[in-house]
């Protein structure tokens, strides 16, 4: 008997389309906690276009489905896009930024760079460090309430995530200006190290 070639269903546009869609915004990942400029304005464009629709009629259900995250996740990444646009998100994949902190540092924000006392930094990986510096000597300057402890696990994790940002970036404003008092913060850095590894032992084994 003859082999039979059974004819494949096509796939149609909207489905290529789609999934061309998910393939850029996978590829895109996330860095630092934070999301990448293209992959939340590939975001907001499968939102807004509504493609998704492809496979799921609701995008509540599409978010968890095929975006590994929640809606809540999602919109909140497209809401930030759209009030502040690229900049935000290339300035966080950089330092750990809320909103609230980016609004300071925005208005010193000028063609792609940081303009912080008299020196401009270009926004970029190699000027990481001095970045961070900037965004928590602004942070620390504005002074004001401390914001609210957060309470989801996530919420919790990038607020962890942000004050150790600022710590380390204090600690290196500290060894820049420290002169002959750098013992006492290389002492510290030993007594911070041990602490995290124990925590990492207590609680990770």
């Amino acid at each position: 008997m003859e082999n039979q070639i059974v004819p494949q269903p096509a796939v149609d546009a909207g489905t290529l389309r789609l999934g061309a869609v998910l393939g850029q915004i996978f590829a895109m990942g996330t860095v630092a906690g934070g999301c990448s400029a293209v992959r939340a304005r590939l975001l907001k464009d499968l939102r807004d276009s509504k493609e998704y629709k492809v496979c799921c009629s609701e995008w509540k259900q599409f978010c968890p489905e095929f975006l590994k995250m929640s809606r809540t996740q999602v919109d909140r990444i497209i809401s930030l896009y759209e009030q502040y646009g690229d900049q935000y998100f290339e300035l966080s994949q950089l330092t750990p930024i809320s909103p609230e902190t980016y609004q300071i540092v925005e208005p010193i924000i000028n063609d792609g760079a940081i303009h912080f006392e008299g020196e401009v930094i270009a926004i970029n990986p190699e000027n990481a460090r001095k970045v961070a510096s900037v965004v928590a000597e602004l942070r620390r300057q504005a002074g004001g309430k401390s914001p609210a402890a957060p309470t989801g696990i996530e919420d919790r994790i990038a607020d962890i995530d942000k004050r150790f940002a600022v710590l380390i970036a204090d600690i290196e404003t500290a060894f820049r200006k420290g002169g002959d008092g750098a013992s006492g913060l290389i002492d510290a850095l030993d007594r911070m190290s041990a602490n995290l590894t124990r925590v990492r032992t207590e609680n990770c084994t």
